[in-house]
């Protein structure tokens, strides 16, 4: 986990939090995942909670194949249903696409229900990050949703494990990740 201190102009500073990615080349999924629930374990423990996530994801991902399926699987565990609002779902490598091509990806993204039409469904917004401009959109968003007093989340998984005293593995983004690596390993023994 990084943190960066950021500073924007209509927000001031603020952090953001740099998670590992799932699929990783050197670490397991199950110890990604335990990196992440310790630190939320322990931002939530010192009552230091959210303001919202941004999930990438890079347009030019020819199709949305099984790991970014994974991923997303994962990420609304963690998240839960009741956060998806103060999540920002963006499209990044918008420099390296042909623009009709990108839009028309984007598009399957939004509209497909196994994709990001449930999360967009359940109001997360969609977001084109170019540059620092569009950057500072998406910051913005969070900004206002201070402003009305939408800023703090607690995450489902932050909730799992302080206040019901889940283990990892009985949380539903651990349930899902042992699912995961039972199925890879079903798989690895056929092949």
């Amino acid at each position: 986990m990084s943190i960066y201190k950021c500073h924007s102009r209509l927000v001031g500073t603020f952090f953001m939090i740099d998670t590992p990615g799932f699929d990783d080349t050197y670490k397991s999924d199950s110890d990604v995942l335990s990196d992440i629930a310790i630190w939320l374990r322990d931002a939530y423990q010192r009552r230091l909670l959210l303001t919202g996530i941004i999930y990438l994801h890079r347009i030019i991902d020819v199709r949305f194949g099984g790991a970014a399926m994974f991923n997303q699987r994962i990420w609304r565990c963690i998240c839960g249903k009741e956060t998806l609002p103060q999540v920002v779902l963006a499209t990044t490598f918008w420099d390296q696409i042909d623009e009709p091509l990108g839009a028309k990806r984007e598009l399957e993204l939004e509209k497909r229900q196994d994709f990001w039409g449930s999360w967009i469904g359940d109001g997360s917004l969609l977001f084109r990050q170019r540059d620092q401009d569009s950057a500072e959109q998406i910051i913005n968003v969070f900004a206002r949703m201070r402003s009305v007093g939408r800023g703090k989340m607690v995450l489902t998984m932050q909730r799992e494990l302080v206040d019901e005293g889940k283990s990892l593995d009985q949380t539903n983004a651990g349930a899902e990740v042992r699912s995961e690596e039972h199925t890879s390993e079903l798989q690895s023994h056929h092949d």
